[in-house]
């Protein structure tokens, strides 16, 4: 945590010390990037924050009744505003309404880190194919299936893939601005949730994501 935090907090100073200088003509660039770094610095802490509550085992944590289908339709919604800009499509499939005992922001960031993972990867102009539908093996349970068209994860990494800091390839994800954090969090909510998570290569390409919950 302490290594993901110095990198923005280096650039900040970095970019602080240049308009310090004076005689600089591109101070409004500086505070842009400053602007940056202070969100990402933001988006690390929100993250470690939420990863902490979820792990303390806090019973106080508290569960209502919500439906899945409607709370995975507003992420959908969310989530396309941002794919839209590299034509990229978001096509929900089976879907039928789904009530279970929930805590929505925990479930709600959960399934907002795995799209946001999937915008990330996947190609442009592609879809993402999401789906939710009956556990055919188990009854009262259901299966919520995420897929793209991205280039996938080495099979080295699949088992490492949901575990905090975990990069599959370090410069590019620190690039896309990717802490390694997104998908921690997404396992750490599910298994609250009594559910499980899990991801594999797709034989044509790309890489789904697949998550287990009781209704």
């Amino acid at each position: 945590a302490s290594h993901e935090l110095r990198s923005p907090l280096a650039r900040l100073h970095m970019a602080l010390g240049l308009i310090r200088q004076g005689g600089n003509n591109n101070i409004d660039k500086q505070l842009d990037h400053i602007e940056r770094e202070a969100e990402r610095l933001n988006e690390i802490i929100s993250s470690l924050l939420s990863l902490a509550k979820i792990e303390s085992g806090n019973h106080q944590i508290e569960k209502k009744e919500i439906d899945l289908s409607e709370l995975l339709t507003c992420n959908i919604a969310d989530a396309q505003f941002e794919a839209s800009g590299q034509g990229i499509q978001i096509i929900l499939h089976n879907t039928s309404p789904v009530t279970l005992m929930a805590n929505k922001p925990l479930l709600h960031s959960a399934i907002d880190n795995v799209l946001r993972n999937a915008i990330r990867y996947t190609q442009n102009d592609s879809i993402i194919d999401i789906s939710l539908k009956p556990d055919p093996k188990q009854a009262g349970w259901v299966i919520l299936t995420f897929s793209d068209q991205g280039p996938g994860v080495p099979e080295e990494m699949l088992e490492h893939l949901f575990e905090p800091f975990v990069r599959v390839e370090s410069a590019r994800d620190r690039q896309s601005g990717n802490y390694g954090l997104g998908l921690a969090i997404t396992e750490r909510s599910v298994n609250f949730h009594g559910g499980s998570v899990s991801a594999k290569n797709k034989p044509e390409g790309g890489l789904e994501i697949i998550i287990r919950l009781p209704c």
